[in-house]
């Protein structure tokens, strides 16, 4: 039988992280519209485009368990 590469998966933790991460930006985002500040009205696309790539590459990369 064939041994192929090791699965690994993204651990509670790991999810519990990666929402985290996704959620307080979007909380702050909307604090942002809230309360006024017109200036941050173009960054916020990439704020919440950065808080995705963070919210799925921390949690893969440091967070990982092996699958038996």
């Amino acid at each position: 039988m064939e041994q192929g590469k090791p699965r690994h998966e993204v651990s509670i933790a790991g999810r519990f992280v990666g929402f985290s991460i996704i959620g307080t930006t979007v909380i702050f985002i909307i604090f942002l519209e809230k309360f006024g500040a017109p200036h941050y009205q173009p960054w916020i696309k990439w704020m919440l485009l950065g808080a995705l790539v963070a919210g799925v590459g921390i949690p893969l990369l440091f967070f990982r368990r092996r699958v038996e």
